[in-house]
């Protein structure tokens, strides 16, 4: 195999290529063989066993233009296993094994005459052109006009079905024309019996028809007999009808009860027809009546005062800060900040690993500028100790009210905010204490731009605002929705592992603001992120949530370039999913490497829609 070697020219028409085309060559490959031919490329972490052969392909075939020696090596293994996987093209190449086939291969290559005489074999013996095409695109052949030309005498994949077609339709014919022959014969057969049958029959009835002939003839002098008897009968009913008799008294007894009740069902006519006069009266009276209109002139005095009353106290902003007894640690790089804030959160109770887990995924969000949010009984616990882990020197908290329409915090506030950071040369925090409480499409239009500004790197800031916020629960708040979705993760912390040994107070520390300076990287060598998603996710989030996933999916790499990619499922995933797939969440996730607390969050939300 080390021979063969792909020409320059043939190198270059490969690199043309579309990754559609690789992946559609490698698909007649079976599973089993595929995964044992690459086996040599880096395996992506995140993936269940045997599910990843997608991914290390698209990044294996996306290097095509920087590919050495042995990755154009492990290509020509791929074909000559597609070549011997496909029993066709093997059978018509005639070889006994993979030794022999690389022989032929070179002197192919090498002899022009020798790769026309084989195409001219594979065209006899009638192999479909779309294969032949698809043996020679992916080749090590260098191919003019004259092999070309030999190749389009191959039958295209259309006459290879109209030719199939035909031959079974001659076989249908010819046994139908058998099975034709067969029941013509039974007909007869059949024919023949009847005919015998029906002359056996026919007897029969005549006989028959003589019994009936004589019976008929008894019948009709009976009916004779019978019609004189009625005429005589009707004789003496006239003679009685003439003759005078009095009514007996049972006959007047009924006869005065008929009267009664024919008297009383004329009087209830009566009644009937004066209660719909009346009523025809009272509906010609009520047409003019806009009931709805009366109902709401009603109430509406009384609820003009209270709802004026209740908006001026509902758009009262009320802020709280977080006293800190002690000045912040500094943590200069990301790594001291991952750290600290897992520490933080180990302190709170949350157990090692899912403290570790939980404290990468927030650092990636809010280094991308996004809004981290906290569902769950521990919400409020855990986005205090992740705002003080990060920006322990001012920690605002915001309890939103409900039933809040209008904007709660205005870009005059965002305004001070930014400059009280800008002041003290460090981020602040902004905690948004039961965020679903009222609509935050309408009273959180100006913070959602702040944010989504800074995903998409429209604006920014030397030394940035942090937002945080949590989710309360009840009947009478709003469900997640895509409008949170869209600019940052959802921690759920019932679903990740607690200890239950007593809280310890946290660890104020302040991020190096120069950590938030964007700067965007080269990710040629990784997958976009339409790749990384489970199947059916990408098409229900929008735009801005796909930027959104985006930039996490880079700052991830940034901090920890051998990140698993399961690392996007808890926060930011699941959620999105849970929103379009109630019913079928574990579906979309079915290649994906799933950890515990991303299980036990699909089982949480699954029986929450129950």
């Amino acid at each position: 195999m080390s021979l063969i070697v792909y020409p320059e020219d043939r190198r270059i028409a490969i690199q043309t290529y579309s990754f559609d085309d690789f992946k559609t060559f490698l698909e007649n490959l079976p599973a089993g063989t595929l995964l044992n031919a690459i086996k040599i490329l880096p395996k992506r972490k995140g993936f269940r066993a045997g599910k990843d052969i997608e991914i290390r392909l698209r990044v294996y075939f996306t290097r095509i233009e920087h590919w050495d020696d042995v990755e154009w090596s492990l290509f020509l293994k791929l074909w000559i296993l597609w070549t011997d996987s496909h029993e066709p093209l093997k059978s018509l190449l005639n070889y006994q094994d993979i030794k022999e086939f690389n022989s032929l291969v070179i002197k192919m290559i090498d002899n022009q005459d020798e790769l026309l005489r084989v195409l001219n074999k594979l065209v006899i013996g009638e192999l479909a052109q779309d294969v032949i095409r698809e043996w020679i695109k992916f080749s090590p052949f260098s191919m003019n006009m004259d092999s070309l030309w030999l190749i389009n005498l191959a039958p295209t994949p259309f006459m290879k079905k109209l030719q199939s077609r035909l031959e079974l339709l001659e076989e249908r014919w010819v046994s139908n024309v058998k099975k034709s022959e067969d029941k013509i014969q039974k007909l007869v057969k059949e024919f023949d019996e009847n005919v015998f049958a029906l002359s056996k029959e026919f007897k029969e009835f005549s006989v028959m028809a003589f019994t009936l002939r004589e019976e008929t003839s008894a019948m009709a002098k009976q009916s004779q007999d019978t019609e004189e008897s009625v005429l005589e009968l009707k004789g003496e009913i006239e003679v009685l009808a003439t003759r005078e008799s009095v009514p007996s008294d049972t006959f007047k007894h009924l006869t005065e009860q008929i009267g009664v009740i024919t008297s009383q069902s004329n009087e209830l006519v009566k009644q009937i027809n004066e209660i719909e006069f009346k009523l025809s009266r009272h509906e010609e009276s009520y047409k003019g009546l806009d009931l709805k209109e009366l109902l709401s002139n009603t109430l509406w005095d009384s609820q003009t005062t209270q709802v004026a009353v209740a908006t001026e106290k509902v758009n009262q902003l009320t802020i709280k800060e977080v006293e800190f007894k002690l000045p912040p640690i500094q943590l200069a790089s990301a790594q001291d900040a991952t750290i600290h804030l897992k520490k933080n959160l180990n302190s709170l109770g949350i157990k090692l690993a899912d403290a570790k887990e939980i404290a990468f995924e927030v650092l990636a969000a809010v280094l991308t500028n996004q809004m981290v949010m906290f569902s769950g009984s521990m919400s409020m616990f855990a986005a205090e100790y992740c705002a003080a882990s990060l920006c322990g020197n001012v920690v605002k908290i915001i309890s939103v009210p409900f039933g809040q329409i209008e904007e709660l915090i205005s870009a005059e506030q965002l305004s001070q905010w930014l400059n009280e950071a800008e002041s003290c040369h460090q981020p602040i925090a902004i905690i948004l204490e039961g965020i679903n409480r009222s609509a935050f499409e309408i009273y959180g239009s100006n913070l959602k731009k702040h944010i989504a500004e800074q995903i998409i790197g429209r604006a920014n800031w030397n030394y940035p605002i942090i937002i945080m916020a949590t989710l309360v629960t009840g009947s009478s708040v709003l469900s997640l929705s895509k409008e949170y979705l869209e600019i940052g993760p959802v921690f759920n912390v019932d679903s990740i592992g607690w200890s239950y040994k007593n809280i310890e107070p946290y660890v104020n520390g302040v991020i190096n603001p120069k950590l938030f300076l964007k700067t965007d990287m080269d990710i040629s060598d990784y997958l976009e992120i339409e790749d990384l998603l489970p199947g059916g996710i990408i098409e229900q989030g929008s735009i801005l949530w796909r930027k959104t996933i985006a930039a996490t999916y880079k700052m991830m790499i940034q901090l920890d370039s051998s990140f698993n990619f399961s690392s996007v499922n808890y926060g930011w995933l699941i959620p999105i999913t849970s929103l379009h797939f109630k019913k079928r969440m574990e579906q979309p996730f079915d290649e994906i490497e799933l950890d515990e607390r991303s299980k036990s969050l699909i089982k949480h939300m699954a029986m929450e829609d129950q």
